[in-house]
Formats: C-alpha cells, sequence, structure tokens
C-alpha cells in the first residue's frame, strides 16, 4: 500500500509498481518507486531508463498522503490518493498535490 508506507515512511526495501498519474488533462502511466527517503516516477520500468526519474521527491517533504475519493478529484479513476507536499524554493515553502491512482484498493 503506497499510502501507508509513505505516511508512515517505513519501507526497508524499494516498493515498485505502475500506477497512474493525473496530469492536467490526462492520466498517464508511471512507474513508480518509494524508497526510505524518496518517491521517484519513470516514464518506464526498464533497464535503459532506470536512472533517468521524471521526478524525485525527497520524503522530507511530505506532509501527507491519503485515499481520495473519485468525487473529489473529477475522474472516473476509483483507487485515488494524493500526495501533499511542502518544497523550500529560495526564501519561501512552495506546496504541491500529487494524485496518483491505482488498479486496486489494495495497490494503493
Amino acid at each position: 500500500c503506497f499510502v501507508a508506507t509513505a505516511a508512515d515512511q517505513v519501507a526497508t526495501q524499494p516498493k515498485r509498481d505502475w500506477l497512474k498519474k493525473a496530469g492536467r488533462l490526462v492520466w498517464t502511466k508511471r512507474w513508480v518507486v518509494l524508497r526510505t527517503d524518496s518517491i521517484a516516477y519513470y516514464a518506464s520500468n526498464d533497464e535503459q531508463h532506470a536512472y533517468m526519474p521524471l521526478t524525485v521527491y525527497p520524503l522530507d517533504w511530505l506532509l501527507d498522503a491519503r485515499a481520495v475519493s473519485p468525487s473529489v478529484t473529477n475522474s472516473f479513476e476509483p483507487h485515488c490518493f494524493e500526495l501533499r507536499m511542502a518544497a523550500a524554493s529560495g526564501r519561501r515553502k512552495r506546496k504541491r498535490t500529487v494524485l496518483f491512482a491505482a488498479d486496486s484498493k489494495e495497490q494503493r
């Protein structure tokens, strides 16, 4: 379960799976890797792209991880969760919410 693991920051082995990530207009399938210190997502899970993440978020930035209902996200994805983060940007903190969807409740 990505939500519980990210919120508790207890992953000792990296947790990896395909999830859908919400973009501005569409959901895109991403390879997501949760480590003890970060969460990263990739366009692919093949060896050629193993060291080229699209984005890496340190878990120090994580404010909250929670399941959200599809009605809140205005989507047809039934197993959504969000990660709320605060990133230091110059002198001020910038907040960001990243929305993911899993294929099943257990995967979420």
